[in-house]
């Protein structure tokens, strides 16, 4: 895989239409993406995805926060 290459690409019909989870969604993406870089030290990848991880934690119970507020019965059928 060459350093420039992307996992995923935002496009537009990934939008939820709400411009905090989309600057959100986009965070993921780019940091997903740093996982395609054949350049990266195990090191490197294991600080990755930690970042990761807290970051998708963080988007995640915003996410739910923004449901809970305009959408409850949403999150009726969770596990």
């Amino acid at each position: 895989m060459s350093v420039e290459a992307n996992l995923i690409v935002w496009t537009d019909d990934l939008s939820v239409g709400h411009k905090k989870l989309d600057g959100q969604h986009k965070g993921l993406i780019r940091l997903i993406n740093h996982f395609g870089r054949d350049t990266l030290t195990q090191a490197q990848m294991a600080k990755q995805l930690n970042g990761l991880i807290a970051y998708a934690a963080r988007h995640f119970n915003d996410e739910e926060n923004f449901i809970m507020r305009k959408a409850p019965s949403l999150l009726d059928s969770r596990p």
